[in-house]
């Protein structure tokens, strides 16, 4: 995503913060971490692979092999002809503390409506909440409400808008036209899946973008959610480079992968994969409609902006038509995400230690309390349209 714009923040001042924040209760109130490495560097005791219940949240966190308990089966959702997606992005590793009180927010809303939600975690916030918060990621790994997936960002050397092939027609191997800090569009399809796979299956270093020893990426999170994480982020540029970073999230076991550039319905597939339903992407991160041309996120009431988007599937001509809210952590927190303010140059070497000016307090209480209206909203209007998660295409989808 690129840069936000709240306008109807416009008048409030961003506080200049220094990376300190109010955290939850027991953690030390650090703004950043102070690992510069994304992967599991822990010595703890490897537990052989089992998910058992009596094994501490950290225990699990620190073993190479074990797995969380598998979430129990949600109750049955009855689809409607327009359906609802609340998608929650965990990325902010720069205001750590804060993002993990307010994820603990949101699914404590969610879990008092008794909601679906999705929540995608990138792989240092995997790491993250391993290492400070891991009674936080077993609830996320374990609701049944929730459904997991997995998002990838820069410096992953592959991501859209960072490998940026510049060729039209995807091209750009044997020529220069590219910008590509890690030589990908210079490799064929076959060392390409290889560096790629090794890429989700070992950490990443945040300062210099090379891969570690450590466990990371999709294979960790897979590993601790005891199955492959539901849906897969893993936009790429060219579809030379999508069609490989594809088959590598296919053959680790993602059932969906994204994309917003078309309205996706059920069944609808990519290099063989299918993608995520979602006709609508509804940024509600934001008030600016100038982004895609969506004017109902102008709205500043959450109740108007829900059903302004529920609404425009009216016209839809397959069903079902699904809506995606889509949110970030940083989105409650921070002028703009950690990764955009480190990774906003595409060369390494990178400051994993920067942060993004915080929201002032009034700037955040109007994001959440538009938000929370939002979610109301959908809580309350369930019987006309039904609120899924990505579980539920996939049970329909036969996986």
């Amino acid at each position: 995503m690129g840069p936000r714009v709240f306008s109807f923040f416009a008048l409030l001042p961003l506080a200049c913060s220094s990376p300190t924040s109010s955290a939850p209760d027991g953690a030390a109130g650090t703004g950043t971490s102070d690992s510069s490495t994304s992967g599991d560097t822990s010595t703890g005791a490897d537990d052989g692979g089992t998910g058992a219940s009596d094994a501490s949240a950290s225990q699990i966190c620190a073993s190479n092999s074990a797995s969380f308990a598998l979430a129990p089966e949600p109750a049955p959702v009855t689809f409607t002809d327009s359906v609802a997606m609340f998608h929650l992005n965990v990325q902010e590793h720069g205001w750590l503390d804060d993002s993990a009180t307010l994820v603990t927010k949101v699914l404590d809303l969610f879990d008092s409506l008794d909601m679906r939600l999705d929540v995608y975690l990138t792989t240092w916030m995997t790491d993250d909440y391993c290492g400070k918060y891991p009674d936080l990621l077993k609830r996320i790994l374990t609701t049944a409400s929730i459904s997991v997936s997995y998002h990838t960002r820069p410096p992953k050397p592959y991501r859209a808008n960072f490998a940026r092939c510049l060729d039209k027609d995807g091209g750009c191997v044997g020529n220069e036209n590219y910008e590509d800090w890690y030589g990908l569009y210079k490799m064929d399809a076959t060392q390409r899946y290889t560096e790629i796979k090794a890429f989700e299956e070992f950490g990443v270093d945040l300062k210099t973008g090379q891969r570690t020893t450590a466990e990371g990426g999709f294979k960790k999170l897979k590993r601790l959610y005891g199955r492959a994480p539901y849906v897969a982020g893993d936009e790429a540029d060219g579809s030379s480079m999508q069609s490989v970073v594809d088959k590598v999230f296919q053959d680790m076991g993602v059932t969906f992968v994204i994309s917003h550039s078309k309205e996706n319905y059920e069944g609808d597939k990519r290099n063989g994969l299918l993608l995520k339903p979602e006709v609508i992407d509804a940024k509600v991160f934001t008030t600016d409609s100038s982004l895609d041309g969506d004017k109902c996120i102008e709205k500043t009431d959450g109740k108007d902006v829900f059903d302004c988007e529920m609404a425009r599937c009216a016209t839809s001509t397959k069903k079902p038509c699904t809506v995606a809210f889509k949110m970030h952590d940083n989105d409650f927190l921070a002028d703009d995400s950690w990764w955009l303010t480190v990774y906003s140059k595409k060369t390494p070497e990178w400051d994993p230690t920067k942060t993004s000016k915080q929201l002032t307090a009034e700037a955040k209480d109007v994001m959440w309390k538009r938000y929370e209206q939002i979610v109301r909203r959908a809580a309350e209007m369930r019987s006309k349209y039904a609120v899924v998660g990505a579980k539920d295409w996939a049970k329909r989808a036969g996986k």
